[in-house]
């Protein structure tokens, strides 16, 4: 009886001891049983071990899922390396495919000896399917006069122009024309891609001139983005905007470009929803502007017209609305070829005007400065006019921005005082911007 007694304890102390020795035992687990690639390509995935360790340790992980290392993505460590010492270690995963489609990678611990794993022995890292981004240009044509800088956009359906590239992104172009590259023209750089660097949602690269004169009739050259090309090095991750061509036309516009009738359309910071109205809604008020008060009052019987007589350049108004309030009939001199984008098309983000237009600088003999109804100081004063075509005709884009406010803006103009005001109006601040439709007969 005491034998088997003693036999009894025996067994015990051992039962004991190995249990003891189990629940001692340091384990190693994953922080998270899921983990998601970020919009930058990467994460990093934590082990933890229950307790820090002694010595420094190595634990081996195995991989899987649909994702295939080396090909579509990278592991800093091929282990969680422990210092003596600590009790967390990582491994940053980069994903560096490009999936359209949904794909994930698993990671498998395996306990080294003398350790075991906790309950957290496997994570999943999903890796969902990149969105398309679509390519635009600012705009379809151009006059090239000396250089020009050609802006390629990108824009998501979910994200819009708020998109930004997760990494950098290389856009190659081709160029056909029938002007001589080299001789005519040269690209700047010698650039052969749009680059966009990590964060951004635009590139440009910038044509330049070497003609001294321009043949008649004009070359151009006509610029579009490599498909071939973009989709051996990206898959399907691009496809083409509203504008994926951007043709170039050597010379300038002129006043002959301005030569005919034009009936007012619209007055776009009011009118159209793709301007900034936010930003000059904000303005305006802070300084107790009204926005009613601005001259938008103004119908399509509002007619400017350009024309020539006896060799003088002339503008002859019919104008019963707001518009008469500043243009009256003048001479036209000092026509000077540019190229215009109005501030409040311009990106918020960035600041890039998103809407460049071929335009000429005019300067009017004689216009109303105040552009009041109640006050009058005749005096010259410069004009831009833009030119764009639609698919229902020719459009003029004129802005004003040589005035003195006195019916309008006044809270701005006291508050940032002359030389404020002036620094910032030829930035391209409050130009009053009206869009006129070509009168065909």
């Amino acid at each position: 009886m005491k034998k088997f007694l003693l036999s009894l304890c025996c067994i015990g102390l051992i039962f004991s001891s190995c249990k003891k020795d189990e629940v001692s035992m340091t384990t190693f687990s994953f922080e998270k049983a899921n983990y998601e690639i970020t919009e930058d390509g990467a994460v990093t995935v934590k082990v933890i071990s229950s307790a820090p360790v002694t010595e420094n340790i190595s634990v081996d992980f195995t991989t899987g899922g649909s994702a295939a290392e080396s090909t579509d993505y990278t592991l800093s460590a091929d282990s969680f390396n422990f210092a003596s010492g600590e009790s967390e270690a990582t491994v940053d995963v980069t994903f560096t495919a490009i999936n359209m489609e949904d794909l994930d990678i698993t990671l498998s611990l395996q306990a080294p000896a003398g350790y075991a794993l906790g309950e957290t022995a496997q994570t999943r890292i999903a890796v969902p399917a990149k969105e398309l981004v679509h390519y635009s240009f600012t705009t379809t044509e151009l006059d090239l006069v000396t250089e020009m800088e050609v802006v390629l956009n990108l824009v998501t359906e979910s994200a819009g122009t708020e998109y930004r590239t997760p990494q950098e992104y290389r856009i190659p172009f081709s160029i056909t024309s029938d002007a001589v590259a080299g001789t005519d023209y040269e690209i700047k750089d010698g650039a052969a891609e749009f680059v966009f660097a990590k964060g951004t949602n635009s590139a440009t690269v910038t044509i330049v001139s070497l003609m001294t004169s321009v043949p008649d009739p004009a070359p151009s050259i006509s610029i579009a983005v490599d498909e071939d090309k973009i989709a051996a090095e990206y898959k399907d991750l691009f496809t083409a905007g509203v504008n994926s061509t951007f043709e170039v036309t050597f010379g300038a516009p002129s006043f002959n470009d301005l030569v005919g009738k034009w009936a007012y359309s619209s007055f776009p910071i009011l009118d159209d929803p793709e301007a900034d109205q936010a930003t000059l809604t904000m303005l305006t008020n802070e300084a107790g502007d009204d926005l009613n008060a601005l001259p938008h009052n103004n119908t399509s019987a509002d007619i400017i017209e350009f024309k020539v007589e006896d060799g003088v350049n002339k503008m002859v108004t019919s104008l019963s609305g707001d518009l008469a309030n500043y243009f009256m009939d003048c001479e036209v001199s000092d026509i000077t070829p540019m190229t215009y984008s109005w501030y409040f098309y311009a990106d918020p983000a960035t600041m890039l005007p998103n809407r460049p237009l071929n335009a000429i600088s005019a300067t009017l003999s004689k216009v109303n400065h105040t552009f009041s109804a109640t006050s009058k100081d005749e005096k010259s004063a410069t004009v831009y006019f833009g030119f764009s075509t639609t698919s229902s005709g020719r459009q003029l884009h004129v802005f004003v921005r040589d005035y003195t406010p006195t019916d309008f803006f006044t809270g701005i103009y006291s508050f940032m005082e002359h030389m404020i005001w002036d620094m910032y109006i030829a930035d391209g601040y409050w130009d009053l911007y009206f869009v006129f439709n070509e009168v065909t007969e």
